[in-house]
């Protein structure tokens, strides 16, 4: 196991010391150590108890301007969660069925079988922007409804039964945005900065526009830093699509919008924020994303999602109990390893506690996983179990009574899984598997 596995994995148990000490401090020794280290540029801000405790940037946005918590950035799939509140909000006031086929509301959508539900728990069998990249990289329409109505040219019917199946899907979401405007009535920005963004407080979150000539202001563009070695890692340009992604926020704005949910605020009343948390059930089998496109904690009460587009990776948590609200937002294409660690570090700041220092090597950013060698069953000694499947040169991983989910390889010989958001790398010295996320990291052993 190299050095990465060794430290940063290792730390992801985040053996904590000294709880009780000042949020500020010992964030600004986790943060100062990861800038000095060239692994992180960026924003972090944490409120508890509708204060915001902490909030500081790290390392460029572009050539000239300090990345701020007032720097706008793309956040990736974290535009997931408003949509599917948004859906929610419209599902509590009786203006959607979840249960309705999707073409109810947008005529334009091409698949009769498929379900607003369908579409919120990533199991209509859409396809993936990959189908669009020719209408990404011309002068051709990609707004909403352009792209389905391409998806309905280049994939006449669903990749599977829809509901059968768990496949990450982000146009799922760029349809949900459309049904949100046909239904309410106005633009989605429009929709959603009223009854969300306005009430929070958050005035620099908007919808990128297609072209970046047609940006608004100074935008943060995406690096790959390694060491003293810097690439542009940026967004595309032509991108009209939004819903499923491309609603950029500062680090600020972001950790606003976990505020909402961490205060229990009027803008998300009860009946939204209980379904919001309830796990997606996909052919009788729980989802580790819920219907508001949270992955949550066992009880609902603090829950987190990410975002991750090219260099971009965004990060935001919200604990009810506690009334904690995280948001990062970072530009410097951050390794996968760090990604857990970093998120379960600020928690437990957050939380009073001191973690352990994060000490990062990219020496095996390069290195992919074996899906041969991987392959196999595992048990962990807390008895739970799982398989990872080799198909066709395509890992997939199975739980039990959960849908089984497509791994991608990310470096560092690492297997992830969205729609867990876990990450798995195999230690042949002792046939096994650490499993880390967010709120868990454990090990299991290949029977």
């Amino acid at each position: 196991m190299g050095v990465v596995a060794r430290i940063v994995w290792a730390f992801a148990a985040l053996l904590l010391a000294a709880c009780g000490n000042p949020v500020a401090k010992n964030a600004d020794a986790l943060m100062d150590d990861l800038d000095t280290q060239g692994v992180f540029t960026g924003a972090v801000v944490i409120a508890k108890k509708g204060e915001i405790v902490y909030e500081r940037g790290f390392g460029m946005a572009d050539a000239s301007r300090r990345f701020s918590p007032d720097t706008n950035a793309e956040a990736g799939s974290l535009a997931k969660t408003v949509t599917a509140t948004a859906v929610l909000l419209l599902e509590s006031e009786g203006d959607i069925d979840l249960d309705a086929a999707a073409n109810t509301y947008v005529a334009e959508f091409p698949y009769p079988e498929v379900t607003v539900r369908h579409l919120l728990s990533h199991s209509a069998g859409l396809p993936d922007y990959d189908a669009f990249e020719d209408l990404i990289e011309s002068a051709a329409p990609t707004d909403n409804i352009s792209l389905l109505k391409a998806a309905g040219e280049r994939q006449p019917a669903t990749a599977f039964a829809p509901g059968s199946e768990f496949d990450y899907c982000n146009l799922c979401y760029d349809a949900l945005a459309a049904i949100v405007e046909h239904v309410s009535g106005q633009s989605f920005i429009d929709f959603i900065a009223a009854r969300f963004f306005l009430p929070a407080g958050m005035t620099d979150t908007y919808i990128r526009p297609a072209k970046f000539v047609d940006w608004p202001g100074p935008r943060a563009l995406g690096y790959k830093l390694r060491g003293d070695k810097i690439e542009l890692n940026d967004v595309f340009d032509n991108e009209g699509f939004y819903g499923g992604a491309n609603i950029n926020f500062t680090s600020r704005d972001l950790a606003r919008w976990m505020m909402l949910w961490a205060e229990n605020h009027a803008a998300i009343p009860p009946s939204v924020r209980k379904a919001a948390v309830q796990p997606a059930i996909i052919n009788d089998a729980a989802s580790g994303i819920s219907l508001g496109s949270w992955y949550f904690g066992g009880d609902g009460a603090h829950c987190y999602y990410t975002g991750h587009n090219q260099g971009f990776h965004a990060f935001a948590y919200w604990d009810s109990r506690e009334e904690i609200a995280i948001a990062f937002i970072s530009n410097n294409t951050m390794i996968a390893p760090i990604q857990p660690a970093l998120a379960r570090s600020l928690i437990a700041i957050a939380e009073g506690c001191k973690p352990q220092r994060l000490v990062v090597d990219t020496q095996d950013e390069a290195g992919e996983a074996d899906i041969a060698a991987v392959a196999g069953a595992y048990k962990a000694d807390a008895g739970r179990s799982f398989s990872i499947l080799n198909e066709s040169g395509r890992a997939f991983l199975v739980f039990s009574e959960a849908p089984r989910l497509l791994l991608y390889p990310v470096g560092f010989h690492i297997l992830y899984a969205p729609g867990a958001d876990i990450y798995l790398l195999f230690d042949p010295s002792n046939e096994a598997v650490v499993v880390s996320s967010v709120f868990d990291e454990w090990q299991a052993y290949r029977r």
